[in-house]
């Protein structure tokens, strides 16, 4: 559950270690017939540090030990507060681009609904920040901007990588696109291209010289993790994939 995320990052942070390696000793003392990539931490670090900031608000976590009853309500509490808060982002951003009462009638009715459900994963998040992208790109703003989001996107999770054809094509100017023939706008998107790269290795760049490749570990996760829909187990692996997928179905 990615609330307990935020009690082995703030201990590790008290210590004075790094959370990755403390994640990967705690899953090794849990089960030691894991393998290593069960162990691994397989969030992208921009989503750990968004796991672990609702944690810096609450009483220090006690250095040893299990995480106290009282703790994890606590930290699953502040969780929910901030995506809250993401949610009323998501929720100003419909009103902004002119959704009616009853569409944001809607939107508080489905959100309502799957309180527990939205609250308690990044989806939420995410689609907010692809929300907001959209807006930005449908708005005119400068390229750059849509494309930011997009990078923060793409930092917590991959598959808005799909989406850099759209939004690198969007904010290319109609009058670029339909040149005479022969004529390529290349320049202008690969620009966009490289300003999309830019930032996301901006955002990148502060973790991984922190605590260095296994800030990447979570592609070998995914790699070894195969391909699901929602419980669905749709693959035929072999033993050792097979065992990690069987240990994360309906997640």
């Amino acid at each position: 559950h990615r609330d307990l995320h935020s009690f082995p990052t703030r201990r590790s942070s008290d210590l004075g270690i790094s959370f990755y390696r403390l994640h990967e000793e705690n899953r090794r003392l849990e089960d030691p017939s894991s393998l290593a990539v069960e162990r691994v931490v397989e969030y992208p670090p921009l989503t750990v540090l968004w796991m672990k900031a609702p944690a810096w608000f609450l009483a220090a976590a006690p250095k040893s030990g299990p995480a106290p009853d009282g703790y994890v309500k606590a930290v699953k509490r502040a969780n929910q507060i901030a995506m809250f808060l993401v949610d009323l982002c998501g929720f100003g951003l419909l009103a902004l681009i002119g959704a009616t009462a009853a569409q944001l009638g809607v939107y508080a009715a489905g959100g309502l609904l799957l309180f527990p459900l939205l609250y308690d994963r990044l989806d939420l998040l995410l689609g907010v920040l692809l929300l907001g992208a959209m807006v930005l790109l449908v708005k005119k703003w400068p390229f750059w901007a849509p494309l930011a989001v997009l990078a923060t996107a793409i930092n917590f999770k991959m598959t808005p990588l799909v989406l850099v054809p759209l939004f690198v094509l969007g904010t290319v100017p109609a009058e670029a696109l339909s040149t005479p023939s022969g004529a390529r706008p290349w320049g202008a998107i690969g620009k966009r291209l490289a300003i999309l790269l830019v930032i996301g290795a901006a955002l990148f760049l502060p973790f991984f010289a922190n605590d260095g490749f296994a800030t990447l570990d979570f592609l070998r996760y995914h790699a070894m993790r195969g391909l699901e829909i929602e419980s669905v187990w749709n693959t035929v692996p072999d033993r050792k994939s097979t065992r990690l997928n069987s240990s994360h179905l309906g997640i």
